[in-house]
């Protein structure tokens, strides 16, 4: 009986690949506040945005994850 289940699941469903770093709580708006705090780590480095920038960016992101 486990191994019809199992046929049945491995046919009707899509296969999940669970590994270490797989993060289920990990969004989308989570993965967009990244890519920001990173472009403005960036222009923190050029001279175009202030510490004050980074530190808060860093704090929203920290407080969302």
């Amino acid at each position: 009986m486990q191994q019809n289940f199992v046929n049945h699941l491995n046919r009707c469903c899509k296969k999940i690949k669970v590994c270490v770093s797989s993060k289920r709580w990990w969004t989308a708006e989570i993965a967009e506040n990244r890519k920001i705090l990173g472009s403005i780590k960036r222009a923190r480095k050029k001279g175009e945005a202030s510490q004050q920038q980074v530190r808060r960016q860093r704090s929203n992101l920290r407080r969302m994850i």
